[in-house]
């Protein structure tokens, strides 16, 4: 799964995305953190006291065994999901009070089903800038800008 903040654009220096930044805010700034995060269905503990900053540009990874609860964890940074305890926040909004407009700040691609199979990789890149609300020259643009950055070859 994958946490984006939305306006994130990659540098020029770097072809690959190493190097991320926004037109807001300065480097190093917690931009996504969770704090005491706590999931429980039950008696079963999905998530436990899971903490971790995200500063602006950083790239961040949570890695761990099926079942270690990384997919109810994004789930709930994401606001998808109400933590039973805890705090998630994104640029200093609690997603248990303000979840939509947190949520106005944020990308989520699952692992499993997030691009549709039968279309091409330029039409999933069409329907997905389309839900967040790009259309016609920004989303020509947007799409290229992206497809250089990450190596491929032009679609447009």
């Amino acid at each position: 799964a994958c946490i984006a903040l939305r306006g994130v654009e990659v540098s020029s220096e770097s072809r690959r995305g190493s190097s991320l930044h926004t037109g807001e805010g300065t480097a190093g700034e917690t931009v996504i953190e969770a704090q005491e995060l706590t999931k429980k269905f039950g008696d079963f503990a999905a998530t436990d006291h899971v903490n971790f900053v995200v500063q602006r540009g950083e790239i961040f990874g949570l890695l761990g065994p099926n079942g270690a609860g990384k997919s109810t964890t994004f789930k709930m940074m994401c606001g998808l999901l109400v933590p039973t305890s805890g705090k998630a926040l994104v640029l200093d909004m609690d997603l248990k009070v303000s979840s939509g407009k947190a949520r106005q700040h944020l990308g989520y691609m699952a692992q499993k089903f997030s691009l549709y199979g039968n279309l091409t990789v330029e039409q999933n890149l069409r329907f997905f800038s389309g839900v967040y609300g790009l259309r016609g020259r920004a989303q020509n643009e947007k799409i290229q800008r992206m497809s250089e950055a990450l190596g491929r070859k032009s679609i447009a």
